[in-house]
């Protein structure tokens, strides 16, 4: 019985551990092919990749010819009449993790688990900034009006609408120029919140690659 009990134990384990070498190895791959890769940066449209090393955002003027995102979400939704508003960062994820993990020591087992197997919703987080500064957690990527009207109309989908507008999750936010908003679809091991923004920028036409769950890929992309 023993024995019984050990070799499944450590069929599981290898099992474990036969999944995890795939998952890492296709994203090492995966991550290696780039698309798009034949843009020339051109444009006279300003975006930024802003990552802490976990998680990318993708941050876009606030107000443009192009579109004015204030017709979909507003400073104002943070509650601070003060909030910086030249751009705004928006990034996408497990709406449990989100707002229950505002620090990693904060993680439950229940969060991750559902995180990672799609059983919760998913929210929008969009931060406001001044305009960002360029340094190694912040790109520059100058674009055409047409790529940036193909990005807002990949974007904009992804929002919960109430009555025409978006679903602010009040007192929601980790600070003062914060909000989050309901979002469409689930977050898994294969859609992360950087395969989400990859997904945007590739839906784009903007240099991105196959598919990739890690920030430092997306931001090697825009280093080289």
């Amino acid at each position: 019985m023993l024995r019984k009990t050990f070799r499944l134990l450590l069929n599981s384990l290898l099992t474990l551990l036969l999944i995890t070498g795939i998952y890492f190895a296709s994203a090492w791959i995966l991550g290696r092919i780039p698309m798009n890769h034949e843009r020339v940066e051109q444009g006279d449209i300003t975006i930024f990749l802003l990552s802490n090393g976990i998680h990318v955002d993708i941050a876009m003027p606030l107000t443009s010819r192009e579109f004015d995102w204030r017709t979909v979400i507003s400073p104002a939704d943070t509650g601070n009449p003060h909030t910086p508003s030249d751009y705004v960062a928006l990034g996408w994820g497990d709406r449990a993790f989100y707002l229950n993990t505002p620090r990693w020591a904060d993680l439950t087992a229940s969060t991750a688990f559902k995180a990672l197997t799609g059983l919760s919703r998913t929210v929008v987080h969009a931060t406001f900034y001044p305009t960002p500064q360029t340094n190694s957690h912040s790109i520059e990527i100058r674009i055409t009006p047409a790529e940036y009207r193909k990005l807002i109309n990949s974007i904009l989908p992804q929002f919960q609408y109430r009555n025409g507008r978006t679903i602010v999750i009040k007192n929601g936010g980790y600070g003062s120029n914060d909000v989050f908003y309901e979002a469409q679809g689930r977050y898994s091991l294969f859609m992360t919140c950087n395969t989400w923004a990859n997904t945007h920028l590739k839906n784009s036409g903007l240099k991105s690659v196959v598919w990739t769950p890690f920030a430092d890929t997306i931001m090697d992309v825009y280093r080289k």
